[in-house]
């Protein structure tokens, strides 16, 4: 599948995969909304915590689906994105 990089002006909301190193040096994942909340829409409730970046992907995309919310990725400075992911456009 493909991904595209959080940018930061959304113009709607989106459901960003925020991928970082933790103290110990691992890649980790977590899940944040970003860009205009929906005025009539269902809040979008996100998982909290870290996950592994393959189960932060399969906790995001159903709730993508079911809430019409594009799922964005940020790769924090000293993370880096495996191909084995996906696609990072």
């Amino acid at each position: 599948m493909a991904y595209t990089e959080f940018t930061g002006n959304e113009a709607h909301e989106v459901i960003c995969i925020r991928v970082r190193k933790n103290e110990k040096g691992d890649t980790v994942a977590s899940l944040h909304r970003s860009g205009p909340v929906k005025e009539a829409g269902e809040y979008l409730f996100l998982p909290e915590g870290e996950f592994s970046v393959p189960e932060a992907i399969i906790r995001a995309e159903p709730l993508g689906i079911k809430h019409n919310a594009p799922i964005v990725i940020k790769v924090e400075e000293g993370a880096e994105w495996e191909g084995r992911w996906g696609e990072l456009q």
